[in-house]
């Protein structure tokens, strides 16, 4: 008994000596904040006025000796919880992803504290919570994830804050709009630009429409949050700036702005004005379409069939692009049999490889020419004799199948009428020897020029129907 206790007494004291060892590494393990180590989320003012930027400051005070390290979120603050009571009752909660893009952090989303230093960083609330009525708010925030010290991870505790929102003032409001916008102006970089750029565009007040002009007109990376923020207004002067954005040639204006007008439509209430937006848009999409299909047509001339393959794939997508993209399309169907067939006769070591791809553009140009004379034949009488409902209403396999018909007719008329000869043999119904020869390579070039022309001729007929619905 005696060796048995013995040993429990040395048991015992090696747990004491291991938890006594063990304990001041978790001291703060997940308990609350020393009192060295501040967090706070307030009010940048304790009271606004109607429709004028709400911003909250987090703030981080490290008294320690140690740096400290705080995770905020990489993208997006999904590790600020707040909660919002308006003055009617109503409990708002904002989503930790709520697909809102934040600012000021990359990367691993963690900040370092270093000793005796400072965190701070403005968060505009109106991006998750509206301030729409006069009265006091309040507000309950927390840092949810753990802040990391030399001998532990601890937490932070909920605060509350409340806001008073006063009536609207004009003036006041100028004077907030006037600052920030000449802060965009002003600012040495892009991310100093961020903040005053995103609090301008929350103004959701008639009086911030000259500035976020201003805004857009300086060219400042930020003219994104200003074409937003002028969406949000949605007022008549809104809708002209953003018109007059479509003609500036910088960046994705354009295609921001025409998105935006895009999507105001249904929020027009000037007849006249919202049938300027409308022409507006398609004139803008129509642009952006060609230019589009434009580069697809410049990625055909490279040489990777990767990009190839990606521009015609693209061009499919696009109403027109094949259409448009056709000549180039004949050209890269000519060069890339020219180039196989260089190839193949530099490996036998015979013929003339040097002339292949000239000789395939003299057929472009050539077969370009017969095209036209082949459409004269037999694309404007298809058009002209069948009813365009009948043609409307042709299965895709048998579409495919007339349009792929269609080229081998249309080039063999036009090879029939190239000689006296050949028309004489013809009206006799016999075909002149030697007639096709040399033409091999122009058939499966028939069958995808009239492929191509005669789908989008088919997607034309249904777009004017919808039209005309």
């Amino acid at each position: 008994m005696r060796s048995i206790s013995i040993v429990l007494g040395l048991c015992c004291s090696l747990a004491t000596a291991t938890i006594a060892t063990e304990s001041p590494i978790s001291h703060f393990s997940l308990g609350r904040l020393p009192d060295q180590v501040e967090v706070r989320f307030r009010f940048q003012e304790g009271a606004v006025t109607l429709h004028e930027p709400v911003v909250v400051l987090f703030e981080v005070h490290n008294g320690l000796k140690q740096p400290i390290t705080v995770t905020v979120g990489a993208l997006v603050r999904q590790f600020f919880d707040f909660s919002l009571t308006t003055p009617g009752g109503q409990a708002l909660h904002k989503e930790p992803f709520g697909g809102q893009v934040d600012i000021m952090t990359v990367g691993n989303g963690k900040i370092t504290v270093e000793p005796g230093a400072d965190y701070k960083e403005p968060l505009v609330m109106n991006r998750w919570f509206p301030f729409s009525s006069q009265g006091t708010y309040s507000l309950t925030s927390k840092l949810t994830s753990d802040i990391e010290t030399q001998v532990g991870s601890v937490q932070s505790e909920s605060q509350t804050a409340q806001l008073r929102v006063n009536p609207r003032d004009p003036v006041r409001l100028n004077k907030i709009c006037a600052e920030l916008a000449n802060q965009v102006e002003m600012a040495q970089s892009v991310e100093a630009a961020q903040f005053p750029a995103l609090a301008l565009s929350y103004v959701e007040d008639p009086i911030a429409v000259p500035y976020l002009e201003q805004v857009i007109r300086a060219h400042t990376l930020t003219y994104d949050l200003a074409v937003a923020g002028l969406e949000r207004i949605g007022n008549e002067a809104a809708i002209e700036v953003l018109l007059s954005a479509l003609n500036e040639n910088w960046g994705d204006i354009p295609e921001l702005a025409t998105r935006s007008l895009a999507r105001m439509q249904d929020r027009i209430a000037n007849p006249r004005l919202k049938e300027t937006a409308r022409k507006a848009v398609e004139r803008s999409s129509a642009r952006a379409r060609a230019a589009f299909i434009k580069t697809q047509i410049a990625y055909l001339d490279y040489r990777d069939p990767t990009l190839q393959d990606a521009a015609i794939q693209n061009l499919m997508k696009v109403e027109g692009g094949l259409q448009q993209a056709e000549p180039a399309l004949q050209l890269l169907y000519l060069l890339q049999n020219a180039i196989r067939l260089r190839a193949d006769l530099l490996a036998r070591h015979m013929g003339e490889p040097g002339r292949q791809i000239p000789q395939a553009i003299q057929i472009f140009v050539l077969y370009a020419r017969l095209s036209f004379v082949g459409w004269l034949l037999v694309g404007l009488p298809i058009a002209l004799l069948l009813p365009a409902h009948f043609i409307r209403r042709l299965p895709w396999p048998l579409r495919l199948l007339v349009g792929a018909a269609l080229g081998p007719l249309a080039l063999f008329l036009v090879l029939a009428l190239v000689s006296d000869s050949s028309r004489a043999a013809i009206a006799h119904g016999h075909m002149i020897p030697g007639m096709l020869t040399g033409t091999a390579s122009l058939w499966p070039l028939s069958v995808l020029v009239s492929t191509i022309a005669f789908m989008v001729y088919v997607a034309l007929l249904r777009k004017e129907k919808v039209v005309a619905q």
